[in-house]
């Protein structure tokens, strides 16, 4: 899945985005199992319960996924139109269960099953 991932992170470096800052060309991968990173609870108000991204140094991707982690959000591909050909290729593959074990190898969180 490597190969794979270097040959994503390569495509996607190479797409040019208009007027995009530098500091906005990459992304923030998920660090809950690192141990050089304190993750902090998070509450919505005052009155909401205080909500972790992890549990004892493993996602949590409940909490991420149903919303509860009040600071967390989808990454999106746009497309000027519908997707063909190869980059229609590309997203279903983005979507697809390997392509999601790619997402979750470089530490961002997967979408959720479907099912």
């Amino acid at each position: 899945p490597y190969d794979k991932m270097r040959e994503i992170s390569r495509i996607f470096r190479s797409v040019p985005i208009p007027d995009l800052p530098p500091f906005l060309a990459g992304g923030v991968g998920y660090f809950a199992e690192r141990k050089d990173v304190k993750i902090l609870h998070l509450k919505k108000d005052a009155d909401s319960p205080a909500i972790s991204p992890s549990d004892n140094g493993k996602v949590n991707y409940d909490a991420i996924w149903n919303g509860t982690y009040s600071i967390s959000r989808y990454l999106y591909c746009y497309t000027n139109g519908k997707a063909t050909g190869e980059l229609k290729n590309y997203i279903d593959f983005i979507l697809s269960p390997e392509g999601q074990k790619i997402v979750e190898s470089m530490e961002y969180i997967p979408l959720p099953s479907k099912g």
